[in-house]
């Protein structure tokens, strides 16, 4: 085992029990499968392109469930710390190890993608309804009724392509040369937050800890990594939370990054930013899998 390696304590979320998901999913899509061609025998083609549409989102859903559940094994993207900002300023390291975040499996963004098409669709359908451009569906509606249902539809639509948006980007951005990757970087001066929602670069001299905490979730208490920071940091709260789980990286090894060059400033001035900084986060990631 690497000199500074620490497992983290607390369980990981993406360990649920997955087996079901996929297997549901295979179910659903054979179910809609079926009946989506027993109506096509009968010549009911809206039946049946909802059954494949109804198919495709709920049994893709459940396979990617699946991958979720997979255990992170990447390594930390040795990159240019230009890379990680939005070329407004000169960063101030030059080069660090990134471990970004982890897109989700392409079962769901597909499932994502159809869901957000089906919410357009169905929201221009209802909108020709509503002007009279086509026959409503149910003409016993009240217009109040449908206008609120409409709501309800964009509500969802936009939820939706917001998030199709964002995930496709993640996939895009990692592992791409050049392309800004979403995570968390250790450079020799700095630990930057590049994540949806928080955009913040403090300086290690700033951090007092980094901590296992558990914070209330709605089902399970979410596992996260607390940098207790300083006033000079500028930070509410004086704490960065970071999420311990979502990287593509083992979760393992950030947390020993994140603590061993915290208690050693001459270890992060010689070793990050260098190639001397990537053999031993390797070495942490080697570590952690070994003990999976």
């Amino acid at each position: 085992m690497s000199d500074g390696f620490e497992r983290y304590p607390h369980p990981s979320a993406s360990n649920f029990p997955t087996r079901l998901g996929p297997l549901a999913g295979v179910f659903v899509l054979a179910a809609c499968g079926w009946s989506a061609w027993a109506n096509y025998r009968e010549g009911d083609l809206f039946v049946t392109g909802a059954m494949v549409l109804t198919g495709l989102i709920i049994g893709l859903g459940g396979i990617g469930i699946g991958f979720m559940g997979k255990r992170p094994r990447g390594r930390f993207r040795f990159i240019n710390a230009v890379v990680m900002t939005r070329a407004e300023r000169a960063p101030v390291d030059s080069w660090v190890h990134v471990a970004p975040t982890k897109p989700l499996p392409w079962p769901l963004l597909i499932c994502n993608a159809l869901f957000t098409l089906a919410m357009l669709a169905a929201l221009v359908l209802g909108v020709l309804q509503l002007v009279g451009a086509m026959p409503r569906m149910n003409p016993n509606t009240t217009t109040g009724a449908f206008l609120f249902a409409l709501l309800i539809v964009l509500a969802f639509t936009a939820a939706s392509g917001f998030l199709a948006t964002l995930n496709f980007a993640r996939r895009w951005r990692n592992g791409r040369f050049g392309a800004r990757p979403s995570g968390v970087a250790l450079g020799e001066r700095t630990v930057s937050v590049r994540v949806p929602g928080r955009d913040a670069e403090i300086f290690w001299e700033h951090i007092r800890s980094a901590e296992p905490v558990l914070m209330p979730g709605r089902r399970h208490p979410v596992p996260m990594i607390r940098l207790s920071v300083s006033a000079e940091a500028g930070i509410a709260g004086h704490a960065q939370l970071l999420n311990a789980d979502g990287y593509t990286v083992p979760t393992d090894a950030l947390y020993s990054a994140l603590r061993w060059y915290l208690a050693r400033p001459e270890a992060r001035r010689r070793e990050l930013g260098r190639t001397e900084g990537v053999e031993r986060l390797e070495g942490w990631r080697l570590d952690a899998l070994a003990r999976d």
